[in-house]
């Protein structure tokens, strides 16, 4: 094992010997390589270093990793969209939006609500993505910010992007198509099965930077990249794709260089606190590199099992 190996699987024999109630020091994790208890010591203590910075986030963080998740605000939030659409036209659907019968609520969040639905025609069964009204219509801002997501997420064509495969318009709320994805969230990963191999380590690491450049390259910073917009596919960790563009924003310039002037956020810090880059909280100025750091915050837990 390399020093860099030996390192990490030490930070993670201390992490689950903390969670036992006995954290074992850096001689105990490394009896035979002195050269590196110094650098394990200062690992470990950036470790806590972050852990309470993530704890400080950590309330508004809940809320949106819980988008998905049923509750009463959110079951409103339905019931609203659902009523704006049409009556079922077959016996398995739950409504109809023009030539698309719903067939069940895949998820959703503070920006849209994701539902499985059926052409009537070709049959062709699709994941369609829909603005959420804050009241009976939805606000300008809100329409603004949902075609932008639509505009730019059907200019991508990358394998380890999720592609977008049309757009429309149904009583004022616009709506995009996607493919059903099989398979399931980084963070559904994280939760059953924990701490990740360096081999998946590195093959979601070199996925999910390749999906990375490609957007850099076309001016388009992510801002949100968190284990629940990072999809897990069958065939294993190098099939991963980037999900979810809500809150993605492309920019106008001339060269490709990241030069740290590229986005403004208008409307306050957005983003997940936890994974969020510290000129994103701050609302400052951000470019691609916000997108991976946080990754590397994603890697980091991947490869401790912290989270």
């Amino acid at each position: 094992m390399t020093d860099a190996d030996l390192l990490l699987d030490a930070l993670a024999r201390w992490h689950d010997g903390r969670a036992s109630g006995v954290p074992p020091s850096p001689v105990d994790l490394l009896p035979d390589r002195a050269d590196l208890h110094v650098e394990l010591a200062s690992q470990i203590e950036r470790v806590r270093l972050v852990e309470g910075e993530m704890e400080e986030s950590h309330q508004e963080s809940v809320k949106r990793e819980q988008d998905d998740t049923p509750n009463d605000a959110g079951s409103k939030v339905l019931k609203r969209v659902l009523e704006m659409l049409d009556p079922p036209g077959e016996p398995d659907e739950m409504n109809r939006a023009g030539d698309y019968g719903i067939l069940s609520i895949l998820g959703h969040g503070g920006m849209g609500v994701v539902l499985r639905a059926r052409h009537r025609a070709t049959r062709e069964e699709v994941a369609l993505k829909m603005i959420v009204p804050s009241g009976r219509t939805p606000s300008l801002r809100s329409v603004r910010r949902f075609r932008r997501e639509s505009r730019i997420a059907t200019s991508l064509v990358h394998p380890h992007i999720c592609p977008v495969l049309g757009t429309g318009d149904f009583r004022g709320l616009p709506y995009l198509l996607m493919p059903l994805l099989s398979g399931q969230s980084l963070r559904d990963r994280q939760r059953a099965v924990g701490r990740c191999s360096i081999d998946d380590l590195a093959a979601i690491a070199v996925a999910c930077t390749d999906g990375l450049a490609y957007l850099h390259e076309r001016n388009v910073v992510h801002r949100d990249i968190k284990p629940s917009n990072l999809w897990l596919e069958p065939g294993g960790p190098s099939s991963i794709r980037i999900i979810d563009f809500g809150l993605a924003k492309q920019f106008e310039r001339e060269s490709h260089e990241l030069d740290g002037s590229l986005t403004r956020q208008e409307d306050g810090p957005l983003g997940t606190p936890e994974y969020a880059a510290p000129e994103q909280l701050r609302s400052e100025l951000v470019d691609g590199r916000a997108d991976f750091f946080s990754l590397g915050v994603v890697l980091y837990q991947l490869a401790t099992g912290l989270s």
